[in-house]
């Protein structure tokens, strides 16, 4: 059933829902219902490419790639690493694993980011494996070869991203894998008019409960496309990360996903939805049906992707749906 259907068929004006401005939450807090919507519908989706969820991508196929350069001692690079939480995580599990020599530099310009991600390493007794580099993307000079390069979140907010991306081809090592999850929509991640259009189809059958924007603080009764790169560098380059990518690397693993669920996953308007609640988890399925049906035909291009990549030509192994990364370059 399309989402506007199913909105007529089942939605009551005056809903009151979970959201509004009594449910605040801290602004860039991950609301629950986006980790609902990544475990039921973009999961799924990564199973087609061998791996449970993003950070088994990124365990499995940086293990994969230091098999691939046969050192022993292998040597990771992460561009933009925040707090290195993730980075946390996969050391964990290669000390488990059994692998005891490895490294991960974790690229980050914020001094309390770094500095929190020091303290969590330290409390983790892996401080030898995963070490804050202050560097600035835009600005990173790569002295080395490395045995696996990894970006969670953080190319579209790279001003310079053709420099770094230049900096990563060459400090790849023979055989080595580049792997990322990305926002990959329009700049400052506002809509295109054709996905624009979507969301205020949408957006007109909301209940008021449901438009309360938690950046704002304030109710919306129009849809406001807001341009996040106003503030910062959020979403930048968005639009530029995955052409720039297929410029330099071949990409065996990719998946494409989303698109008008973005608006209503995200922080600005996520807290309103409660994966607790049967409607907001319908609502969310039924927009989220809707992107898949709107991606597949071309109608609409991903505003995320996770994708393992190379610097030399590699067949491809798996484009989930059939989805390949060059259809999903939105051409005009």
């Amino acid at each position: 059933m399309g989402v506007m259907r199913w909105l007529a068929d089942r939605l009551a004006p005056d809903r009151r829902g979970s959201g509004g401005p009594g449910r605040q939450l801290v602004a860039h807090d991950e609301p629950r219902i986006f980790r609902h919507w990544q475990r039921t519908h973009v999961e799924p989706l990564l199973h087609e490419l061998g791996v449970a969820d993003v950070a088994t991508l990124f365990g499995h196929f940086l293990r994969d790639s230091a098999s691939r350069t046969g050192n022993p001692a292998p040597r990771f690079l992460s561009l933009g690493a925040g707090d290195c939480r993730l980075e946390l995580r996969l050391a964990k599990a290669f000390v488990g694993a059994g692998l005891e020599e490895f490294t991960f530099d974790c690229v980050e310009p914020d001094p309390l980011l770094r500095s929190r991600g020091r303290a969590a390493a330290l409390a983790q007794g892996l401080d030898r494996h995963v070490v804050g580099v202050d560097a600035d993307p835009n600005t990173l000079r790569i002295r080395r070869r490395y045995d696996g390069v990894m970006a969670d979140g953080s190319l579209d907010r790279v001003v310079r991203l053709e420099r770094l991306l230049d900096e990563v081809q060459r400090a790849l090592a023979d055989d080595a894998w580049f792997v990322v999850s990305a926002r990959i929509g329009r700049n400052g991640h506002l809509r295109w008019p054709e996905a624009l259009a979507e969301v205020q189809r949408v957006w007109s059958q909301l209940p008021p409960s449901h438009r309360w924007n938690h950046h704002l603080r304030r109710s919306q009764p129009e849809f406001v496309d807001w341009d996040s790169s106003r503030v910062g560098d959020d979403g930048v380059r968005a639009q530029h990360v995955l052409p720039e990518l297929l410029k330099r690397f071949s990409a065996p693993w990719f998946a494409g996903f989303a698109n008008v669920v973005d608006v209503f996953v995200g922080t600005a308007l996520g807290p309103n939805f409660s994966p607790d609640a049967a409607w907001d988890r319908e609502f969310i399925a039924a927009v989220h049906a809707r992107d898949e049906q709107l991606l597949t035909s071309g109608a609409l291009t991903p505003t995320r992707m996770v994708t393992v990549m190379a610097a030399g030509a590699e067949p491809v192994r798996v484009h989930a749906r059939g989805l390949a990364p060059e259809q999903c370059v939105r051409r005009g």
